[in-house]
């Protein structure tokens, strides 16, 4: 018998046998690895951008609020019995002559209410060309709706907090760090007639103020209590 012929079979029958045969990850799963680097790295590209609009928002609305609160402040001729100045001004004095809001500020109007609203709101319809974009002036919905500006400080915040929780042992969801990253939305706030814009409790047409400053009427979406991964970077 031909050894050599045999060993060749067998090397042949091996081969076969072989290629049936199929490996725990295939070449295409790592490749996928890898359209998953490149995927990761295109999306923190697409949001970088978006968090910079939400700075820039931020910084603009600073701006407006300083110019807002320095109109009322050098008209204002009362304080109100519990210190808090009030927002009673002579004579309707105009907002501002060099904006787009025409609006009178006075004791008790609608449009003064929405004037304050748009304060405390991340987005408004009440913006000025001097201070906003286009695209960062907002919609009414924005301003009755919409995020206030401590919801927005929340969503910050539990962002950040998301990026430094433990990346292997994760860690308990609490008020103070990421439940408010997700909000519900609630009801929406529109000054109307006489209604006090700020109330002892929120409901539909007023917001709610609690040791002088006005709190979110939104709910957070995630369950406190929960373990949760983050990213572990400081």
């Amino acid at each position: 018998m031909n050894y050599n012929y045999i060993k060749i079979l067998y090397i042949i029958i091996y081969i076969y046998i072989m290629a049936g045969m199929k490996t725990e990850v295939g070449i295409d799963f790592l490749q996928g690895q890898i359209d998953h680097c490149d995927t990761i790295v295109a999306n923190i590209d697409k949001i970088v951008p978006k968090l910079y609009k939400i700075r820039q928002q931020s910084l603009a609305q600073k701006e407006y609020i300083n110019d807002v609160n320095k109109t009322i402040l050098t008209n204002i001729h009362a304080t109100a019995p519990d210190v808090n100045k009030s927002i009673t001004l002579d004579d309707s004095v105009d907002f501002s002559g060099d904006t787009t809001v025409s609006s009178a500020v006075t004791a008790d109007s609608e449009d003064s209410r929405k004037i304050i609203q748009s304060l405390f709101k991340f987005k408004h319809d009440m913006g000025t060309t001097k201070h906003f974009t286009t695209e960062q002036k907002g919609v009414a919905g924005e301003r009755t709706t919409g995020f206030n500006l401590s919801d927005v400080v929340n969503i910050t915040d539990g962002l950040n907090n998301l990026l430094i929780i433990n990346s292997t042992s994760g860690a308990t969801i609490t008020s103070a760090n990421v439940s408010k990253l997700f909000q519900k939305p609630a009801a929406a706030v529109a000054p109307v007639g006489a209604i006090a814009l700020i109330g002892l409790a929120r409901a539909g047409n007023v917001y709610e103020h609690v040791t002088g400053t006005v709190t979110s009427g939104f709910t957070e979406t995630t369950t406190v209590g929960d373990i949760i991964l983050g990213f572990g970077l400081t």
